[in-house]
This record gives C-alpha cells, structure tokens and sequence, in this order.
C-alpha cells in the first residue's frame, strides 16, 4: 500500500508540473525554473515507490543502498558545483541566483534518489 502512494503522489507531482508548465508557456513566460523542483518532486516519489520494499526492511541491504548512494550523489554535486562556477565565472551563463538555486535543488533531488535507485538495481 505504502508503494501505490508514493507512486501517487510522484504521478502527483509530474501532472501538476507537466499542468504547470503547458500553463505557463499559454501565457508566455517562462516556466522552466519554477517547474524544475517540481518535477523533481515526482522523481523522488517514484524513486521512493521504487525503493520502499528494500528500505521497509531495515536490514544491511537498505543501509548499504542508502550509503552508496549518498556517496555517489555527493561526488555528483561537487561536480555540478564546479561545474557551474566555471560557467558563471567565465560569463557562459548568466543566471539570477533564484534560478541557480532552482536548478542545483532539482539536480541534488534527482540525483540523490536516481542514485539509489541504480545502487539497489545493481546490487
């Protein structure tokens, strides 16, 4: 039961960031930055959904997916982090902080769960 709502609320999720950004360009704006989180919502309840039957049992397993995948998202941010400053510092992108801070949030959700996703697939 616990597996149907997060996979829910994940389909939740994309639906309304999906609803939001179709909304978004009717209108003419640009909706990318505020869907972003949002989306990345969705792929942390269906990762969740994902994982629920490994990290019910509290067991060896479910501790080594979680700390092998922290471990690789981790690496991952510090890459995504440079890799911005490079960009920003020699004037590739130029970006508000808003939207910066929107994009590394959506990155570190996704990348965090996808990340354990793929540890315990392939353990």
């Amino acid at each position: 039961m616990e597996r149907k709502i997060y996979y829910f609320i994940g389909g939740f999720f994309f639906l309304f960031g999906g609803f939001y950004a179709v909304v978004g360009l009717m209108v003419n704006s640009n909706p990318t930055i505020l869907v972003l989180p949002i989306l990345s919502m969705g792929v942390m309840g269906i990762s969740l959904g994902y994982l629920s039957p490994q990290f019910r049992q509290n067991d060896e397993r479910s501790r080594y997916i979680r700390q092998k995948g922290m471990v690789f998202s981790i690496g991952a941010i510090f890459i995504y982090q440079a890799i911005f400053i490079l960009l920003l510092n020699f004037n590739f992108i130029t970006i508000s902080a808003i939207q910066l801070i929107s994009i590394l949030w959506t990155l570190t959700t996704c990348t965090v769960f996808l990340s354990m996703v793929i540890v315990s697939k392939y353990t």
